[in-house]
């Protein structure tokens, strides 16, 4: 179940990499339900292999945060800027939320982060691309 979660949390950076970065929200909801699948097949992970790791302080500080980002959101008093940062608060909330309590294992998070290393290498020779052609795309 762990290298389910893995792969779509991978998913989902792939397709908010590929997507301009989620800056707006056409490009960032397909990520988010990604995300929100990930959510979804926690719910049939085992009862003893939840937060073995897991520090409660900072899950319930995290909700805090995230709680009152999403109300601030919400009373924003421009609502088409408040939505895409209400899904991106949701979205974040819910890859932080699996990673840090139901993926425990060192090996799935150093997948993980392996996922994320091999896009910063990705931005980075697009990057060098970009500098040496002095083009701006």
């Amino acid at each position: 179940m762990s290298i389910l979660l893995v792969s779509l949390l991978a998913l989902a950076i792939a397709i908010l990499h590929g997507g301009i970065g989620g800056a707006k929200l056409l490009y960032g909801l397909p990520a988010y339900s990604v995300i929100g699948a990930a959510a979804i097949a926690c719910i049939f992970q085992s009862a003893r292999k939840i937060g073995a790791g897991c520090r409660v302080g900072c899950v319930v500080v995290t909700m805090i945060v995230a709680g009152y980002l999403a109300v601030r959101s919400q009373l924003a008093p421009v609502e088409y800027l408040a939505r895409h940062d209400f899904f991106m608060i949701l979205g974040a909330l819910g890859a932080y939320l699996i990673s840090a309590v139901f993926l425990t294992d060192a090996r799935y998070r150093l997948r993980l982060i392996s996922v994320l290393f091999v896009f910063a290498c990705l931005h980075m020779a697009c990057g060098v691309v970009q500098f040496k052609e002095g083009k701006q795309y």
